[in-house]
């Protein structure tokens, strides 16, 4: 299943059905993969241009700066950052 997500910034996603159940108001997530995308980063571009940004060996100063603002201000961001094998870690607990 596809889901679009975020007035206009296209985000999908790939949902897989495990199975039935009866019909309620709440989901169950049993797994997942990567970190949690960063609020207001505009779009999957944003997104992975933020990635790019960590796995540079030589940031330049927009990297920089997309960095710090991950690392300080985004609503979500991590002050650890993304580096190395960070941008992989999925927080099931974080799921809501």
């Amino acid at each position: 299943m596809m889901y679009t997500y975020d007035f206009g910034d296209n985000w999908e996603h790939l949902m897989t059905v495990e199975g039935r159940a009866p019909v309620t108001h709440d989901f169950i997530c049993l797994s997942g993969e990567g970190h949690g995308v960063a609020e207001d980063v505009s779009s999957a571009q944003g997104w992975e241009a933020l990635k790019a940004a960590y796995r540079a060996e030589s940031p330049s100063k927009k990297q920089k700066e997309k960095m710090e603002w991950y690392e300080k201000r985004a609503v979500n961001g991590d002050r650890e950052g993304l580096r190395g094998d960070r941008v992989k870690l999925f927080e099931l607990e974080k799921v809501k």
